[in-house]
């Protein structure tokens, strides 16, 4: 009873019961959202959500999507937030976004449970951060995080559970781990395909964090 709570507390509470929830947003929001982007249904689409300036290390994000994109064609960058002039990044990398098919730019959108309903990744590759609220967010939509180990972001994601840590200002960790995460979502795709092809049990596919994981209707009572 010595303790009270401002108001609706800290800028950085999440409400992952209610609005941050991925069972009430639902694969029904993820299609709906994908189909208006233009995002393809199979697409592994990693999101940014932020300004785009340097200090969000925007610079750094357009070098390792140039890395990470050759990867597959099914890779997918959106991003969510203004481009601005103070602290702006150069017009020849803000062309790379605006030029390349498989970026979108979406501008500022305050419907972001959509939005991480649309990701299978986030990235944040900031430089500097207070408590940030973009991988609190992600993980409560469970959604695995990339994101610079700098204060702030050690706090907000926990390395190797909830996501990874890469170290702010190198573009080639940055664009390594979403691709370690979507190799990995590649497997298991082709294992549970597989699997599929030998069984005539029918199969049910829930989304994951990092793709697609299966089971069989018998084994869920189904």
């Amino acid at each position: 009873n010595r303790i009270r709570v401002l108001c609706r507390g800290s800028i950085n509470g999440v409400d992952a019961e209610g609005r941050f929830n991925p069972e009430r947003v639902g694969l029904a929001e993820r299609r709906a959202r994908r189909e208006a982007l233009g995002v393809p249904h199979d697409a592994f689409v990693v999101g940014f959500v932020g300004r785009l300036v340097r200090d969000k290390a925007i610079l750094e994000l357009v070098h390792a999507w140039q890395i990470l994109r050759d990867e597959s064609a099914r890779l997918q960058l959106l991003i969510a937030g203004p481009f601005e002039d103070r602290d702006g990044i150069p017009a020849d990398d803000a062309d790379v976004l605006r030029q390349d098919p498989r970026v979108h730019l979406i501008g500022e959108d305050l419907d972001t449970p959509s939005l991480y309903a649309a990701m299978d990744l986030v990235c944040l590759p900031t430089y500097r951060e207070g408590l940030p609220v973009v991988p609190l967010e992600a993980a409560a939509m469970g959604l695995p995080v990339v994101a610079t180990r700098v204060p702030g972001c050690v706090d907000a994601v926990e390395d190797g559970r909830t996501g990874t840590l890469v170290a702010a200002g190198d573009a080639v960790a940055l664009a390594h781990a979403p691709g370690l995460l979507f190799r990995e979502e590649a497997e298991k795709a082709t294992e549970f395909i597989q699997l599929a092809n030998q069984t005539d049990t029918p199969l049910v596919f829930l989304q994951n964090t990092t793709g697609y994981m299966v089971g069989r209707e018998a084994e869920r009572g189904g």
